[in-house]
């Protein structure tokens, strides 16, 4: 090829596309990702051996690379470039015109947004290329080029002589950007974790090749060992409905993740990532210990051809035809997808899948809160007794005052409630044939609103005592002269 020319201004291209700075390492996912696409394709035309595959990630840091090697650890040096090597099937001539067209949809099929590469450019000063592959004459070429954020795109494109007889593509993003660089941790095994956590699903059904993550003092993790040893293998599944669309839930356990999160994806890649805490209180802030005394934190994956279908052109996010991504009153009235709707399915799915352990959880919640109840907010047994699930949901740990309010609008509830009930039993005794059905209705009726009435003296003997502790209070302090 004489001459390499971009089809797009690829600058504009750059400064077009959105990255967060919060997201440093989705430019090493997405060439990552052009790996394992890349090794599926010599996979299919037979050459590689199905597992024997290979992605090596080089952290390359700040600092004279002889003393870097030399030092026992280096993870507190900044990192500014990664180089990824793997035996894929390389940039042929077609997957070369496809790298060198603007959005292209080469790979559409399979999930690619055709904008990797400029993901890349938004936080790496440039990325060197190299590739050698075997042509449809079966002979093996080789290039190189470099690919930076300027009109042209693309520099120095050279034919080299092939240097054996093997296949594959290495990058270097080359000079990550201070303000992406700030937001990365150093870390070989935090980059590592964040790895396997955004491609978890290709571990999860055994479908990631060998990956090899390499510091320059030769420390090294593997990416399936850190799977297998920091995830455990006990992976649950659960499918969900919102409207006609499927949705499946993978649920496992991570052993060294930092809190329980619950991951949106599409196309196998992590793109959403939420903190299940706020959603789902009784799986606490904390890591959860297991019968062997391990300690862990759920990780969930959310998947469905729609999220497939919706995820935005970079990745961070999606862009439902709903619209609407937020909890709204007329939420449940739409008939769209949005993410508010996904979460609620999600949220619903793993109370399904743990609901022995999170009855427990709640079951002893509620014990912790009995003995208040009955000795400093009596007025709330009947609440307790009638209205069980709903005390069972509050959250953990709530003090005397932040209870009684809580208590309060459950209550509330509940008295709103059987005065409905009144009502709408008045209107069935008309139309209700037996003495035995109006007897049923009315007992279950009676029940509970003599609790409310046994509630309500309780309730009068506690603001009776509230009131005379606060006199006293107050004539306290005025003995005292302060009031």
């Amino acid at each position: 090829m004489e001459q390499l020319l971009a089809t797009s201004n690829i600058a504009n291209k750059v400064r077009n596309t959105r990255l967060p700075r919060t997201k440093p390492l989705l430019p090493l996912f997405e060439t990552v990702s052009n790996s394992l696409h890349a090794i599926i394709e010599a996979e299919k035309v037979k050459l590689l051996k199905k597992g024997d595959g290979e992605i090596i990630i080089e952290c390359i840091r700040n600092g004279d690379k002889d003393t870097l090697a030399s030092l026992p650890d280096i993870d507190t040096y900044p990192i500014n470039s990664f180089i990824i090597s793997d035996n894929g099937i390389g940039l042929t001539d077609e997957n070369l015109k496809a790298f060198m067209e603007a959005d292209t949809d080469h790979k559409i099929t399979i999930g690619g947004k055709g904008i990797g590469r400029f993901i890349c450019l938004k936080a790496f000063r440039e990325m060197n290329i190299q590739s050698q592959y075997v042509n449809k004459n079966e002979t093996i070429e080789s290039v190189k080029f470099d690919f930076k954020a300027t009109k042209e795109g693309f520099h120095n494109f050279t034919n080299l002589k092939p240097n054996s007889n093997g296949h594959g593509t290495k990058i270097n993003l080359n000079g990550l950007k201070a303000e992406y660089q700030t937001h990365l941790e150093y870390g070989l095994h935090s980059v590592a974790r964040e790895l396997v956590a955004h491609f978890l699903l290709y571990f999860i059904r055994k479908q990631a090749p060998s990956i090899i993550l390499k510091n320059q003092n030769n420390l090294e993790y593997n990416a399936n060992n850190i799977f297998n040893t920091e995830f455990k293998s006990d992976v649950q599944s659960k499918k969900f409905k919102i409207g006609d669309a499927v949705f499946t839930l993978f649920l496992t356990k991570s052993l060294k993740s930092q809190s329980h999160k619950l991951h949106f994806c599409a196309h196998k890649r992590s793109v959403i990532k939420e903190g299940l805490f706020s959603k789902l209180i009784d799986l606490g802030k904390y890591s959860i210990k297991d019968e062997e005394n391990n300690r862990f934190y759920y990780q969930a994956y959310v998947i469905g051809d729609l999220l497939d279908e919706f995820v935005d052109t970079e990745r961070v996010g999606f862009n439902f035809p709903d619209g609407n991504e937020e909890d709204t009153e007329d939420d449940e009235e739409s008939i769209g997808i949005n993410l508010s709707k996904l979460r609620k399915g999600a949220i619903q799915c793993i109370e399904d899948i743990l609901a022995d352990y999170l009855h427990n959880v709640r079951t002893q919640k509620v014990e912790n809160y009995r003995p208040t109840i009955n000795e400093e907010l009596p007025q709330y047994r009947s609440t307790l007794k009638h209205r069980l699930i709903d005390v069972m949901q509050l959250p953990p740990d709530l003090p005397k005052d932040k209870l009684d309010i809580e208590l309060y609008k459950i209550d509330s509830k509940w008295r709103l409630e059987v005065k409905e009930h009144k009502i709408k039993l008045l209107e069935e005794e008309k139309i209700l044939q037996t003495t035995m059905n109006i007897l049923k209705k009315y007992e279950q009726f009676l029940e509970e609103f003599n609790e409310i009435g046994k509630s309500d003296l309780a309730r009068y003997v506690v603001h009776r005592k509230t009131i005379i502790e606060l006199l006293e209070h107050l004539i306290e302090n005025k003995d005292s002269e302060v009031f």
